[in-house]
């Protein structure tokens, strides 16, 4: 197999999609991708990269983990593979052991005194060479996160922490595309819209509080014009 056709279905891999999760928004969110044996052996012929990272694993994850946890959040997404040497040698994970792994990647996560704030994660295992591999995958994040207080991007295959205010910049603006809510779509006019999809969300204001000016507010006050002729955009009132 050439390396042309490796990097072809390493990116079919590891696109940048994102599982449904309250932690993640932004458009065209989906599932990431199952693995099988073979695409794993795939990747640890390549070995490290920007967007794939070994760790080894005995009892629990160990604290450079998290550090890439939160550099994938931080810049494109990318799946650590537990159970695997630096040098792409399999060492495994014990089965028996895998849901003691698995809690305290959540607790890690969710903790609010070392990750600020929580990241969006899957797991999978994978069964390779009669040893078992725990897949944790990140997709990117719209939000920053921290760990330890400090913010971390993934530069090719290591964690770095953000130091300058400058580089900082750039991965806010970065990260601002992800959201969908500041995201305008240009050419749509209002018939291009689902607006009986207003009534749910007049509905839904209005329990939440029933004092809400949406709950007052017709359709065409809703969504507001602006420009005119096919330029035409549509922002939330």
């Amino acid at each position: 197999m050439s390396m042309r056709h490796l990097r072809q279905r390493l990116r079919s891999i590891f696109a940048p999609i994102a599982p449904y999760s309250r932690h993640v928004c932004y458009a065209g969110a989906k599932r990431r991708s199952t693995m099988e044996s073979e695409a794993l052996s795939e990747i640890l012929a390549i070995g490290e990269t920007a967007d794939v990272e070994f760790k080894r694993c005995g009892q629990q994850p160990e604290r450079d983990t998290f550090e890439s946890v939160c550099s994938f959040a931080n810049t494109f997404g990318g799946s650590i593979f537990l159970g695997v040497e630096d040098d792409g040698a399999v060492s495994g994970v014990k089965a028996d052991n895998l849901l003691a792994i698995k809690r305290n990647v959540v607790n890690v996560v969710n903790n609010p005194k070392l990750f600020d704030s929580p990241v969006a994660f899957e797991f999978e295992r994978i069964d390779i060479e009669g040893k078992v591999v725990l897949r944790l995958w990140v997709p990117p994040s719209p939000n920053m996160h921290r760990f330890k207080g400090d913010i971390y991007e993934r530069i090719e295959g290591s964690d770095v922490v953000v130091r300058s205010a400058s580089r900082l910049a750039e991965i806010c603006i970065r990260k601002q595309g992800l959201y969908t809510e500041q995201r305008v779509y240009k050419h749509v006019a209002l018939s291009d819209l689902k607006v009986e999809l207003l009534d749910s969300v007049r509905e839904r204001a209005a329990r939440k509080q029933p004092d809400h000016e949406w709950a007052h507010l017709g359709d065409e006050h809703r969504v507001v014009p602006v420009g005119n002729g096919r330029s035409r955009k549509y922002l939330p009132a």
